[in-house]
């Protein structure tokens, strides 16, 4: 079952504040933010964003590996850093 275009949205702008460890106000987001989920939605699925299904049993993971050089470039520039 394929996400609708407000599922979509909505997992990317989660993906890039998980990514990012940032609260981004959509309202005002930053233009980083906004250029990265602009790309994002013009991907099938969410970036880094698999799941697997088994009966009643689901799982879904982020694997940062796959995603696009450009989108990882915007968001490292607005990401937390980690001390």
């Amino acid at each position: 079952m394929a996400l609708t275009d407000e599922e979509k949205r909505e997992a990317s702008k989660k993906f890039i504040e998980d990514y990012t460890g940032l609260s981004v106000d959509w309202d005002n987001p930053p233009g980083a933010a906004t250029l990265a989920l602009d790309r994002l939605m013009d991907y099938d699925t969410p970036a880094g964003v698999a799941s697997e299904q088994i009966d009643d049993l689901s799982k879904t993971y982020i694997n940062y590996a796959g995603l696009d050089p450009v989108i990882r470039d915007l968001l490292n520039s607005i990401r937390k850093l980690k001390w």
